[in-house]
């Protein structure tokens, strides 16, 4: 949610397509990688920075509605120090 160099509002971070009946539910995971959550620096390193990140998961871009999908929006917190990615 805040940066020490501007990023973009959303990036795309991975797809998979899930077919559902109507009123189907199914549990979903993946897991992000540091370099999925990385910036690029002033310096041109890709470095993951502590702070607060917001994750969306569905099929819409998140802040639009659709009446056929919906999207779900949590925080992640990354505690610790700045580090390098490889």
């Amino acid at each position: 949610l805040e940066a020490s160099v501007p990023v973009p509002i959303h990036s795309l971070q991975g797809f998979k397509r899930i077919h559902l009946k109507a009123g189907e539910k199914i549990v979903v995971e993946f897991t992000l990688q540091p370099k999925q959550i990385a910036i690029v620096n002033n310096d041109g390193k890709r470095i993951v920075e502590p702070g607060d990140f917001e994750i969306s998961v569905g099929g819409t871009q998140p802040g639009t509605t659709v009446s056929t999908t919906e999207s779900i929006t949590k925080k992640m917190k990354v505690t610790g120090e700045r580090y390098l990615v490889n």
